[in-house]
């Protein structure tokens, strides 16, 4: 293995072009096949799938950093879905994503990298730390959770999820090392964020649906599904976790923003920021979106660029804020009312209130005094259980104190508590410019996730697994420059480099 990889890597651009003559060969004779002979649906997927996972594999070995772009461009591609049924009660089945055949590629060619090249330590080397070892310990807690959980595959499915968002996070932290490669990837965020809101307004028009299901075999089924005339804005994602997406995007955008020298970027940005504001008020979210104007004013107030003029450009902010959402009351409005004469209307399952959280939140409560599970919890997937039909408790804390109890949720404090020591540590070394204001978006991004997890999502939420792995490199990075006495203010000469 070591010498085909290091035949790989010497030979990088000749062996890509012989590898994608071939894959070109590959798939013109599988067209020409498919044209003479009468295939079902099913052989063409497992096919497709079959080589796309030999060009990413191929990629990931000739260049390992690739898996960071890859991963958030795959990442918001929910729609596609394969389903393992062991039968038609709808807890004895499993379902994963292509982000999460991505996930387990992109680590096993990371393992591939650590245990072949010695020589390469400092492209993957992640230096362990109590709050690393209050983590693995929680998933490793989590898994022996399955022995007493209510049901062992909706158990497992869950800790499957958990160890799948470990990877993200490691994935992150592992391969994002240099300033470049933070800013590569935080661009490419927002650009899948600019085309998951584009696809979220898309979403409201009028159109057909799209919905497939294939059966691959027995008990493994591919569904592919792209709702329209939807009254809340969703794309790839569900409305409630593509506002998410968008809210990273705007936060990211503006961190850059407050850096950059670039008249063309600032110009931008300053049209992504609007356009991402105005697509997130179609989802009708009302919790993300009032955690965005949240943490929108702590960037303003926290970044120093910012800052100096804080009233004034809390002015500006809050006007085009009120402006937006009324284009988009008067829009929204007008548009659905237009197409109903034309389309007949299904009406959306309307958003839970707080009396239905207290509800929900109860149901969890009683669980674990029917089954005194105060100190190990209900198991992994136990809050998915007892609040049947609701798909988890819809607060992040209450979720893994529910399935892994008092343990759990000493061993997450901890990791909190580690964590938060550590950040205030380095915005009180770090210096005003790139480090700190990236970094601060970065928190504002963890501040939004973790006001919206309060009242939705629970601890499997990939995309704060996500943000917490980009985090985390960005606080590396931001304390690799301060130990050094090295910050600059300027992040585009810094980047060209």
């Amino acid at each position: 293995m070591k010498r085909i990889i290091n035949f790989v890597g010497n030979y990088r651009s000749e062996i890509s072009t012989y590898f994608y003559i071939m894959i070109l060969d590959v798939l013109t004779v599988f067209l020409i096949g498919g044209l003479t002979v009468d295939l079902s649906p099913s052989y063409y997927i497992f096919f497709v799938v079959t080589i796309l996972l030999i060009i990413t594999t191929g990629l990931l070995l000739s260049n390992i950093k690739l898996a960071g772009w890859l991963l958030i461009i795959i990442f918001p591609f929910e729609n596609i879905s394969f389903i393992i049924k062991k039968s038609p009660y709808k807890f004895d089945s499993l379902m994963f994503t292509p982000l999460d055949i991505f996930i387990v590629s992109a680590t096993f060619c990371l393992f591939l990298y650590k245990s072949t090249f010695k020589s390469r330590t400092n492209v993957i080397k992640m230096q362990i730390n109590p709050g690393y070892l209050s983590l693995f310990a929680l998933i490793l807690f989590g898994a022996s959770s399955i022995m007493w959980s209510p049901h062992i595959i909706l158990s497992v499915y869950h800790i499957l999820r958990l160890i799948l968002n470990s990877c993200i996070f490691i994935l992150i932290v592992v391969l994002l090392k240099s300033e470049k490669d933070i800013i590569r990837a935080i661009k490419t965020l927002i650009a899948i964020t600019m085309i998951t809101a584009l696809g979220m307004l898309i979403s409201t028009l009028p159109l057909g649906n799209i919905s497939k299901g294939y059966t691959l075999a027995n008990g493994f089924i591919m569904e592919f599904s792209f709702n329209t005339y939807q009254t809340r804005a969703s794309c790839f994602l569900p409305n409630k976790s593509g506002v998410l997406l968008l809210n990273i995007g705007i936060l990211f955008s503006i961190g850059l923003l407050s850096q950059s020298d670039d008249k063309k970027e600032k110009f931008l940005l300053l049209l992504i920021i609007p356009l991402l504001i105005f697509t997130a008020f179609h989802t009708m979210a009302r919790v993300p979106i009032i955690s965005l104007f949240i943490t929108i004013v702590f960037l303003l107030f926290a970044i120093k660029y910012f800052r100096t003029y804080f009233f004034r450009n809390l002015s500006i902010f809050a006007f085009c804020f009120m402006l937006l959402f009324s284009i988009f009351t008067v829009t929204h409005s007008y548009i659905i009312n237009f197409v109903r004469s034309y389309y007949p209307y299904e009406a959306i399952q309307s958003e839970h209130s707080l009396n239905d959280r207290l509800v929900i939140w109860g149901k969890a409560i009683n669980a674990i005094e029917n089954n005194n599970a105060y100190i190990y919890g209900l198991g992994a997937g136990g809050g998915t259980y007892y609040e049947d039909p609701e798909v988890h408790v819809h607060n992040i804390l209450l979720s893994i104190f529910i399935d892994f109890g008092i343990i759990g949720l000493i061993l997450f404090l901890i990791l909190i508590s580690i964590s938060v020591k550590m950040i205030y540590v380095a915005l009180l070394n770090v210096k005003e410019g790139f480090d700190k204001a990236i970094l601060l978006s970065a928190l504002g991004c963890i501040l939004t996730l973790c006001i919206a997890s309060l009242v939705d999502y629970d601890y499997n939420l990939n995309i704060l697994w996500l943000v917490i792995g980009i985090t985390t490199a960005i606080y590396r990075h931001a304390v690799s420059n301060t130990n050094s006495g090295y910050c600059v203010l300027n992040y585009s000469s810094r980047a060209a480099r």
